[in-house]
């Protein structure tokens, strides 16, 4: 049996979210890590898209997806402009 749990990002989860990428990307500058208020955004915009996997209560893992109208002519871009800065204020169902 799959000792972990996984499932979608709740509210308590952003907290500890922040930190793990912290731990996971410590070479990241702090403007290109997500925190708190970026989970928030993902979660009001398209919950069902977000995952956590955890440990027990412990956060161990994430996941995030969404929808936009991809350019394939153009398909040069950072990561931070393909999900609006974190905030995926972008997301197209």
């Amino acid at each position: 049996m799959f000792p972990f749990t996984v499932t979608t990002i709740q509210p308590a989860h952003f907290a500890p979210l922040e930190r793990l990428q912290q731990i996971c990307y410590p070479t990241l500058g702090q403007q290109e890590l997500m925190v708190a208020e970026h989970f928030a955004s993902q979660h009001r915009i398209f919950a069902e898209g977000q995952i956590v996997v955890l440990d027990g209560e412990q956060v161990i893992g994430q996941g995030s997806g969404f929808f936009t109208d991809f350019d394939f002519d153009h398909p040069d871009h950072t990561f931070s402009e393909i999900c609006a800065g974190f905030y995926f204020t972008n997301h197209d169902p």
